[in-house]
Parts: C-alpha cells; sequence; structure tokens
C-alpha cells in the first residue's frame, strides 16, 4: 500500500507539473508514426506495435537518428536502434536498498579455505596465508530494495520519453510533455548532446539475507578483518519483478578462485602491493 500511495503521488505531481507545459499534438505527417514531439530542429514519432511495445523515431534536421522501444509499464530495458545500425539495450533501472524492519535472527558459517600469496616488499619478501570464510544469516531481514535510474549516463530526448513510458505507461505525448518540462523534478541535467539521469528511485518489498566474509591471518590470528555483502530477492507482489534476485557485494558460491577475492583479502589483511596467489586450498 505504502508502494501504491508513492506511486500515485508521483503521478498526479507529474500530471499537475506537464499542464504547466505547452501541449505536445499527435498528428499524422506522412511518416512511419504519429508525431508526439516537435521542436525547431528535432521531431520524434510514436509507433504503436503487435506486441504492445511502442517504438519512438527521433529526426534531427530531418534525418532519421534512432528508433527507442518500450514497453509501457514494464520497467524492462528499452531497444535502441541507432542510425549506424548498431542496437543495444539501456536498463531504466538501477538498485539501492533500504533496511525498514529487522527480524530477529541466527548466523551459519561456511569455510571458504585458505589462500596462500608469496610478497616482496621494500625490506622483506616471505610467504603469507588467509583463512576464508563467511557467515549468513538464517531469516532474511524484510527491507524495502529501491530500483533506481543510472546517474550519469547521457540520454537523448527519445530514450528519455521512453524511460517514462516504460515507468509511468502514460501515453506517448504526455510522455514527451514530461521529458521536455519536467527534466529537474526526475533529476536530468542538461548538456549539448541531450539529458542525463542523476536520481530517481521505485522502492520494492524484499528480503534481504546478510553475509560476513571473514578473513584471518593464520600466522598472526589477531589480524583479522571482514568484508559485508547482501542478497535480496525480491517479494512485492505489485511488481513485475516479484521472484528477482539482487546482490550487492562479493557472491560466496562464485568468488573463490578469482582475482576480486585474492585481491580483497590481500587488501583487507595486508596491503602489500608486489604480490601473487601461490595456491587455493579448500578447507
Amino acid at each position: 500500500m505504502k508502494n501504491l500511495k508513492s506511486v500515485l503521488s508521483l503521478i498526479l505531481t507529474l500530471s499537475f507539473l506537464a499542464s504547466l507545459c505547452p501541449p505536445a499534438y499527435a498528428q499524422d505527417l506522412g511518416q512511419s508514426g504519429e508525431l508526439v514531439y516537435e521542436s525547431e530542429n528535432t521531431r520524434i514519432y510514436s509507433i504503436h506495435n503487435p506486441d504492445g511495445t511502442i517504438t519512438l523515431q527521433q529526426y534531427e534536421y530531418g534525418k532519421w537518428q534512432k528508433n527507442v522501444t518500450a514497453r509501457p509499464g514494464s520497467m524492462e530495458p528499452l531497444v535502441v536502434e541507432n542510425a549506424g545500425g548498431k542496437i543495444e539495450k539501456i536498463e531504466v533501472l538501477g538498485n539501492k536498498s533500504v533496511i525498514i524492519s529487522p527480524q530477529p535472527y541466527s548466523r551459519y558459517t561456511v569455510q571458504l579455505g585458505t589462500i596462500t600469496y608469496k610478497y616482496a616488499a621494500y625490506d622483506s619478501a616471505g610467504i603469507c596465508r588467509a583463512e576464508v570464510s563467511y557467515s549468513y544469516d538464517s531469516v532474511p531481514t524484510s527491507t524495502i530494495y529501491e530500483l533506481e535510474t543510472i546517474p550519469g549516463t547521457l540520454y537523448d530526448l527519445a530514450t528519455l520519453i521512453g524511460m517514462i513510458i516504460t515507468l509511468m505507461s502514460v501515453p506517448e505525448a504526455f510522455a514527451a510533455n514530461l521529458a521536455a518540462g519536467i527534466k529537474a523534478l526526475f533529476g536530468f541535467g542538461a548538456s549539448a548532446a541531450g539529458f542525463y539521469l542523476t536520481k530517481s528511485t521505485i522502492p520494492l518489498s524484499s528480503e534481504r539475507t546478510k553475509y560476513i566474509f571473514t578473513f584471518k591471518d593464520i600466522d598472526n590470528p589477531r589480524n583479522t578483518n571482514t568484508l559485508t555483502s547482501y542478497y535480496y530477492y525480491i517479494t512485492d507482489e505489485d511488481s513485475d519483478r516479484i521472484g528477482n534476485e539482487y546482490w550487492d557485494g562479493m557472491i560466496p558460491d562464485s568468488c573463490w578462485k578469482t582475482k576480486e577475492l585474492s585481491d580483497t583479502v590481500m587488501g583487507h589483511l595486508w596491503q602489500y602491493d608486489n604480490y601473487r596467489v601461490e595456491s587455493w586450498s579448500r578447507t
């Protein structure tokens, strides 16, 4: 219910602000779709596809630049076809987490194994060994997992309109007004090449499991350090992302014998600049 109220509040706010923008009337100009946005140099047309998606065609100075295909209200990645023939997918959402209500739990511990390094320092050289393990919650914590737009990425107007359609399932002309008139609300900055995204989140109910990696110097057990990772399982029944899984940090099942783990352990225990892994051994 809280998520629904947040979305309704956002839509009402956007509707009010969009009413302050000059309307863009859809009309057929003989192109392959309906005109939904027009400025001095830019025109954007929309096409309703049989599979329910919408394709936005962007023209600059009368020349076709790209097609952006979005599925209204789905939060699915956009499919972008550029004039040069390149096709790519753009994720509308990234992630961030906020804890809502922790629950009592116990923890289980798993021994991963031992990493043996050979190192060389300015005044010494030798072998160092680390024992690696991790523990995790037996009972997940109820949380809000916030899907957020990826900041710092440059978008043209057609892509921006497609993102709004994907997030809100609104008519193309309405989305064009929002994109052109209220960029600040969505956190878009201006650039000569388009707009770049700086903020925007959608909260989803989820269950979070906390994993704590423990790194211990075998030859000096007092030298110990830890690293925390989180696993999220989406439980929000109002979202089509229910059942999705996300990780924030190192993944226990796939990190063994990776450079990420060996570098992390070295940085947490010794900080030698010149080293190599001599062996990995399971406990």
